[in-house]
């Protein structure tokens, strides 16, 4: 299965109708996202909608994971070596990874460009706050300063990490 196939932005159809259902007969287990455990955590974060967000809290995690395995989503965490799903619970980035784990270190890019074989992701790090060393999608979301980070995907793969001058 293609990662480019599960972007972020289409995570909302299968998974809202399994949320709505899965939210009806599961107990609730956590309130907030940092009471998840990983990885269940960093899917959080990736999902589209604040609604998804929070019935996602509602679920067990049999229910998360049954949840992600219908849409492909666990299949392709298990798939990566052990060293980039760790790089990525750590919130960790480095060249030659699968680009799944930068979504699933970072969340989605605050933008994208380029083709589908080549692509510049740019990833917005906050600076300052209570957001401090968190990436998000918009620059409000820091309530302060951010800082921009990109990420050149070729072939699937983190070809280049780069900062640019702000």
């Amino acid at each position: 299965m293609n990662w480019t196939q599960k972007t972020p932005r289409r995570l909302g159809g299968l998974i809202s109708a399994t949320l709505i259902v899965a939210t009806l007969v599961a107990p609730g287990c956590a309130s907030r996202p940092d009471g998840l455990e990983a990885p269940y955590r960093q899917f959080y974060y990736n999902l589209k909608t604040d609604e998804e967000r929070a019935a996602y809290l509602k679920l067990d995690n049999s229910n998360r994971q049954a949840l992600l395995k219908a849409d492909g989503l666990w299949e392709l965490w298990t798939e990566l070596p052990d060293e980039e799903r760790e790089a990525a619970i750590a919130g960790q980035v480095e060249l030659g990874f699968h680009e799944f784990t930068v979504f699933m270190a970072w969340g989605p890019p605050a933008d994208t460009r380029g083709t589908r074989d080549e692509r510049y992701d740019t990833y917005l790090k906050c600076t300052r706050g209570r957001a401090m060393n968190h990436y998000v999608q918009n620059r409000r979301d820091c309530r302060g300063a951010a800082s921009e980070v990109q990420v050149v995907v070729r072939d699937q793969v983190v070809v280049a990490i780069e900062t640019p001058k702000q």
